[in-house]
């Protein structure tokens, strides 16, 4: 029972979020600026996440009753022959990949066969970070974790002013994007374009679900805008920056991730 107990407690929800505060409130203990503390509430929830469950793991009634102090009768925790496991689910590879070679084996039957075969021209979009904040003139060299926006004021002596399609501490100006994709269309003409997502600007620490939502809106209508009327196809599928908090996706319960539920 007092184990029982014991692991009922760690998995609540009030301990789990204590754990997520701790490793927010360690993070700020150690930054010096109130930017890079404000990072600490993205950082810190992103490893109290990961570590939480690792430290249940340890912690749970069946580690640490059965495995570690081998006072409770079950359940029996085997541990597993790596190697035994992978030659069990490799036994019934078919033929055709069974040496590890499927892909050079292709190229060596395209090569000899010499027919005729489609060749598509594709483009790979992505990383995109848009920043429709940006502005063009300002201090692009600021001590912020994201330069170029009007917070940041006017260059000073020596500091480097934001120019008309970007800097190299700061995120894409739409004009960037545009010139980019009028380049794709004008000059690359592809069949096919990738588009791997992360639409959003880098500051992680004080975007919003909604903002995040909206870059990812923005870019596909400025994409619809200039590639919707050819033949290209376009291909999307959403990064790490394309929900909130930044590398966190939940579908543990219906319409859990707000971003995902509302692209267009």
């Amino acid at each position: 029972m007092l184990y029982k107990a014991i692991d009922s407690f760690l998995t609540s929800d009030a301990v789990q979020t204590e754990v997520v505060n701790a490793f927010v409130d360690g993070c700020k203990m150690v930054m010096h600026t109130e930017t890079r503390k404000n990072m600490c509430v993205v950082g810190g929830q992103n490893l109290g996440s990961t570590l939480y469950p690792l430290m249940i793991g340890v912690l749970s009634q069946d580690r640490l009753c059965t495995e570690t102090l081998k006072v409770c009768a079950t359940p029996i925790i085997q541990e597993l022959n790596l190697h035994e496991v992978v030659n069990g689910i490799l036994q019934d590879k078919p033929a055709i990949i069974k040496d590890d070679n499927f892909i050079n084996s292709k190229y060596e039957e395209i090569a000899q066969s010499g027919a005729a075969r489609a060749v598509l021209k594709a483009v790979h979009l992505t990383d995109v970070h848009l920043d429709l904040e940006y502005k063009v003139g300002m201090n692009a060299d600021c001590d912020d974790f994201l330069c170029c926006r009007e917070k940041h004021g006017l260059p000073g002596p020596g500091q480097e002013a934001a120019g008309e399609f970007g800097g190299y501490h700061c995120d894409v100006p739409k004009q960037t994007l545009d010139a980019m994709l009028d380049h794709i269309l004008d000059d690359i003409k592809p069949d096919i374009v990738f588009w791997t997502g992360d639409n959003s600007p880098h500051n992680v620490y004080d975007i919003t679900n909604e903002e995040v939502t909206n870059y990812t809106i923005e870019v596909t209508k400025m994409i619809k805008a200039k590639l919707d009327s050819t033949d290209i196809t376009v291909i999307p599928i959403h990064g790490n920056h394309d929900v909130w908090p930044v590398d966190s996706q939940s579908f543990e319960k219906p319409n859990d991730n707000y971003p995902i539920n509302h692209f267009k």
